[in-house]
């Protein structure tokens, strides 16, 4: 049935009724045109979304480039530069500083390397990786970080590692830095290929919205695992929760174009 709006008015001439113009306008194309613009708006909304998740993954992948050819290019240059000077101080002295500082870069090197991609990934589970890089020793004054994980992690591949990795680090940051927490704890729940991944946190309630660019780029690296997060309050609480079911990966490649 097709769609017209018809509107009318009466007529008189000397006070008498006479007739009535009415008009009567087809809203079919009217429609058809809303429509087609709501189809393109979603469209356009789809191609920013798999526009966003190539950067994260490009964004992801350079990461662990960086990180590889820190740790095995300027890492071990420093680590050769570091044995030849200890060896030429065995022999001449005097080159204790030199020594020193460069004790210092290699250690540098690692700390910026783990940053960006640590490269225990390679042979370790993403829990304990975020337990030796994220987790506060509890000796250690100030705000405090901690993980437990529930059930048995499954074989993941580098790229899986790496978003994972990189969603618990992001969740932490946020919660440090914006929300100003002084205790954060990190919960990973597994169960087959599916995790369940609580972060809470005693900081301020941080609004969820498209401002918080923590949070969405958190939502998008969960977009690449087929998952979603949520962020909720209660009380003095923020929780984030990450859910993500993982795939082959065959079936987690950037959306085509």
């Amino acid at each position: 049935m097709k769609s017209a709006l018809i509107t009318g008015a009466p007529r008189f001439r000397a006070g008498q009724f006479i007739g009535t113009i009415a008009i009567a306008l087809d809203l079919e194309p009217l429609k058809a045109a809303q429509e087609q613009v709501l189809a393109l708006e979603t469209q356009a909304r789809q191609l920013e979304h798999e526009r966003r998740l190539q950067v994260v993954q490009a964004q992801d992948e350079e990461r662990a480039t960086l990180s590889h050819e820190i740790h095995d290019g300027l890492g071990q240059l420093m680590v050769g530069l570091h044995m030849t000077l200890v060896a030429r101080n065995q022999a001449h002295g005097d080159l204790e500083d030199e020594i020193a500082n460069a004790r210092n870069a290699v250690a540098a090197a690692g700390r910026l390397s783990r940053r960006l991609h640590p490269p225990e990934l390679e042979s370790n589970s993403v829990f304990r990786v975020v337990v030796e890089q994220l987790c506060t020793p509890q000796e250690v004054q100030g705000p405090s970080v901690s993980a437990h994980c529930s059930g048995h992690e499954p074989d993941l591949d580098q790229s899986q590692k790496g978003l994972l990795y990189r969603i618990a680090c992001i969740a932490v940051e946020r919660a440090l830095r914006v929300g100003r927490a002084n205790a954060v704890e990190l919960s990973f729940a597994w169960s087959g290929s599916a995790l369940d991944l609580r972060v809470v946190d005693d900081g301020s309630l941080i609004p969820d919205d498209e401002a918080d660019t923590a949070l969405r780029s958190i939502r998008d690296r969960a977009s690449l695992l087929d998952g979603e997060a949520r962020l909720e309050h209660t009380q003095d609480r923020n929780h984030l929760q990450v859910r993500v079911r993982l795939r082959d990966r065959e079936h987690m490649q950037a959306p085509a174009d």
